[in-house]
């Protein structure tokens, strides 16, 4: 585990899946329509944050050029914060999916966690990507 502080707020479109984590991969397929015919590649991002009920709330996201875009396509937008982060660097993840859970499950036992943000999964590269937790600043 190591601290990565990000430097830049990020802004992303966003798809809340409907259940956890059965609902995982139909979100990111309902997310990939709204990203036809929009300019450029699009860096991937998976949030989730605990609820109240002891549920898991998941969003499939991808990077934006700010809430009028998210506006323009009927998607909600989001905010990753910049600050400061615990992380690891999961590679060739898609070869165990199940280690993303248990690398989450890790970094959330640090007691400097930001209650309210979400848990970020950066997919960075296709095959690579950064978990993140972001601390209370």
């Amino acid at each position: 585990m190591q601290i990565f502080d990000l430097e830049h707020d990020i802004s992303v479109i966003a798809v809340r899946a409907k259940s956890f984590p059965d609902g995982i991969m139909d979100a990111f397929e309902a997310l990939n329509p709204l990203l036809a015919n929009r300019e450029g590649p699009r860096t991937l991002y998976g949030l989730s944050r605990m609820q109240a009920d002891g549920g898991i709330e998941y969003v499939a996201a991808a990077g934006c050029n700010g809430p009028g875009e998210a506006a323009e396509i009927g998607a909600e937008y989001i905010v990753i914060p910049k600050g400061k982060y615990a992380s690891v660097i999961l590679e060739d993840w898609a070869k165990n999916i199940p280690m993303i859970g248990q690398t989450f499950d890790q970094l959330c036992s640090n007691p400097g966690l930001d209650p309210v943000a979400y848990c970020v999964e950066w997919y960075f590269s296709p095959k690579d990507l950064r978990c993140m937790v972001k601390l209370v600043d």
